[in-house]
């Protein structure tokens, strides 16, 4: 599967691509982004930012956020989930879980050797960043910033992400993807207009032999099979205190 178009991309900022290995032995992906030359002068608060995507999402979230925290100074990193934008996909679904994710960030850290580090969370990744919040301390990571999720998850979102995640896989063109995003998440973005759509487009999904394909297994949505509305969610309040 070929990268999502360049122009499609929300930022020409330069990055390098890395793998690094899970604890299982599948080869994950992610992207680096070094302080820009030139830039705003490195001090002690300029450190490395941790970025974590959507439970279907991707790094290419995050090329806008980190091409302005890199010509802030700092090192920025974003990572693929197993199963997602570059990273292998998991043989057995049942291993797209927040526990097994969470031993792969822990090796991209190791991998990266990142000492004093903040997180970035978008949804799923918000998630992941107040679990680490028991397993790494504030010494180590130093900040938390939550984006689209809080310690209060609501049922109500779950279900529609249940409603769609893996339901359509391929799409003709960028072009249909797009308007397939505006037709459907429209009132929730009024002010976007098609060159958004577009930009979104190219976040979601790669070309493959003259299709768009969302990048991520569609096995992914076993995970949220079968929700019950009366099965109680998780409390997170302490690990947001944390």
């Amino acid at each position: 599967m070929t990268s999502a178009p360049e122009h499609a991309l929300p930022s020409r900022a330069a990055r390098r691509q890395f793998t690094w290995q899970s604890p299982d032995g599948l080869t994950l992906a992610g992207c680096e982004w070094s302080p820009q030359q030139g830039g705003a002068t490195r001090t002690a608060s300029a450190i490395p930012v941790l970025c974590l995507p959507g439970l279907s999402r991707n790094t290419r979230d995050f090329h806008d956020v980190a091409a302005y925290l890199q010509s802030a100074g700092h090192h920025v990193v974003a990572l693929d989930y197993r199963g997602r934008g570059r990273s292998d996909w998991d043989p057995d679904w049942r291993n797209y879980t927040l526990a097994v994710e969470a031993a792969d960030i822990d090796a991209a850290i190791a991998h990266l050797d990142l000492q004093r580090f903040a997180v970035l969370g978008t949804s799923r990744g918000g998630l992941h960043a107040l679990a680490m919040a028991d397993r790494y301390p504030a010494d180590r990571m130093a900040a938390v910033i939550l984006n689209d999720i809080g310690p209060q998850v609501e049922m109500e979102g779950l279900r529609r992400i249940a409603g769609t995640l893996g339901q359509q896989m391929t799409y003709g063109s960028r072009e249909d993807l797009a308007a397939i995003l505006r037709q459907f998440l429209g009132p929730q973005f009024p002010a976007f207009g098609m060159e958004d759509w577009l930009k979104l487009a190219g976040q979601l999904a790669s070309e493959e032999d003259g299709r768009f394909v969302m990048d991520y297994d569609p096995a992914l949505a076993n995970q949220l099979a079968g929700l019950d509305d009366a099965a109680p969610l998780p409390d997170l309040w302490h690990l947001y205190e944390s």
